[in-house]
């Protein structure tokens, strides 16, 4: 997905768009950031792609330290900086290294809209975008304001917690009223780098599970992942292994609270395997039991292989054509797997994209950064069945990223007795009522998350507690 991935590489690797001509570079100005004063003020418009509407606010100041950013209301509040931007009179191209994006907008007579094309890796779409006419608006994420978003926290209590060592992780500790003990869960978010709440697409999954779960006297620790929020560190730099060192000194910090007993993990998605990982380690607590919600029990090759096949299909690719982009990405995620050190990796993805177009060959190479080479390296049957506390494992029946069938039965052989499976009726990914689970749905969603799933997570959670 453009601006921001879902999932493990939904959009990484989309070859269908690999016959569009452009690497989504644009050619040099003589002098940066220069003719842009036809252009000042702030330009909007919806991006539609993959079935996902997307609202983009382009702001072009330049007298500004930064004269054009770009904003992804929907995803996140801070601002994508161009790299690059001038105007000739009548038309405004920007690009946006950063996400591999850039785009050209020709001027309307009325001076009133941009009417181009939005180019990010392999894609590219038709963006009209219009003028405000009302000054300078600070633009807001359509992040807030879902019905199931709690208005009244007056019922339990909320700390800010750093977690120490390094890098420095900050979150959230939501406690219930009263003296406790209450059993408390560690809330890891899934693949992409994400905050507390884990916002997404208009809504924050987190924030409303951490409020129903202290309602129903459970205790929670979110943090912000690193290199996100107020936390440090960097995500890019990082993987799974990393992810649950933080998880594991998190769960620690929760521990030591003294109305909390009875610690575990929820884990969603990528989350899960993070969850796993972290109950193994030696030198942290040990968890007294774990919630995996959509968490990929499947190897990832076959994982990411499954989301780009259902990707092309929803854009309408079938028969040969699928079939041929599908060999085409095998290929290339076998290439991934090759070599012992990421820069053997790289080196081997370079010579399968040889003959594809730039933006293909740039995109490929995110299957060689740490959080892609040690996922495609993990074996999940050895992560998971290092398992040995009581589980949930929750799947959705419509979930088009992690599907639940073969996922759900790999849970049961790798974890055994000690889990409990349902697989949810009519839910996706998210958890949310969908029909189809397709992510193009997420955003369009006003469910955040199922009540009964929450519930669920919540009446188990309990059960946990020691008498």
């Amino acid at each position: 997905m453009p601006i921001r991935a879902l999932g493990f590489a939904f959009w990484v690797m989309l070859l269908a768009a690999c016959s569009q001509e452009g690497s989504g570079e644009v050619e040099p100005a003589v002098e940066p950031f220069s003719g842009l004063e036809p252009f000042e003020g702030e330009w909007s418009g919806d991006l539609n792609v993959m079935g996902q509407t997307l609202p983009l606010l382009l702001r072009v100041d330049p007298d500004a330290d930064e004269p054009v950013v770009l904003f992804s209301l929907a995803q996140t509040p801070e601002p994508i900086v161009a790299s690059n931007a001038f105007g000739d009179g009548t038309s405004l191209t920007t690009e946006f290294k950063s996400i591999r994006a850039s785009y050209l907008g020709q001027l309307s007579e009325d001076g009133g809209q941009l009417a181009g094309t939005f180019r990010q890796g392999p894609l590219s779409n038709d963006l009209v975008l219009t003028r405000s006419v009302a000054g300078v608006v600070q633009p807001q994420p359509s992040t807030g304001g879902r019905p199931q978003e709690p208005s009244d926290t007056s019922d339990y209590e909320t700390r800010g917690v750093t977690v120490p060592g390094e890098p420095r992780l900050v979150g959230t500790l939501t406690l219930p009223k009263g003296e406790g003990p209450f059993p408390g869960l560690v809330l890891i978010t899934g693949s992409g780098p994400q905050d507390r709440d884990q916002a997404i697409l208009g809504h924050k999954p987190f924030l409303v599970l951490a409020d129903r779960l202290a309602r129903a006297g459970v205790a929670t620790l979110r943090y912000d992942e690193r290199g996100v929020g107020e936390s440090a560190g960097s995500y890019e730099a990082s993987s799974v292994r990393e992810f649950a060192e933080d998880a594991a000194r998190a769960l620690d910090i929760l521990n030591d609270v003294p109305e909390v007993a009875s610690v575990g993990y929820l884990g969603h998605s990528e989350g899960g395997l993070v969850a796993a990982l972290a109950s193994d380690d030696p030198d942290a607590v040990k968890p007294a039991f774990i919630v995996f919600l959509a968490a990929p029990f499947q190897p990832f090759d076959e994982l990411i292989n499954e989301q780009v096949r259902k990707g092309m299909q929803a854009v309408g690719q079938s028969g040969p054509i699928l079939s041929a982009n599908m060999a085409i990405q095998r290929n290339i995620i076998s290439a991934a797997k090759k070599g012992d050190t990421p820069e053997e990796a790289c080196a081997a993805i370079d010579d399968a994209t040889k003959l594809f177009p730039a933006a293909v060959k740039e995109s490929a190479r995110d299957l060689c950064t740490p959080s892609f080479f040690v996922a495609l390296r993990l074996d999940p049957a050895e992560a998971y069945s290092a398992v040995t506390v009581p589980s949930l494992a929750l799947f959705g029946s419509v979930d088009q990223q992690v599907p639940a069938e073969p996922n759900a039965s790999l849970a049961s052989q790798y974890l055994g007795d000690s889990v409990r499976i349902e697989i949810i009726d009519n839910a996706n990914h998210l958890f949310q009522t969908s029909q189809t689970g397709l992510p193009s749905e997420y955003g369009a969603l006003e469910e955040t998350m199922r009540e009964d799933v929450m519930k669920l997570i919540g009446e188990y959670t309990l059960s946990q507690q020691p008498n």
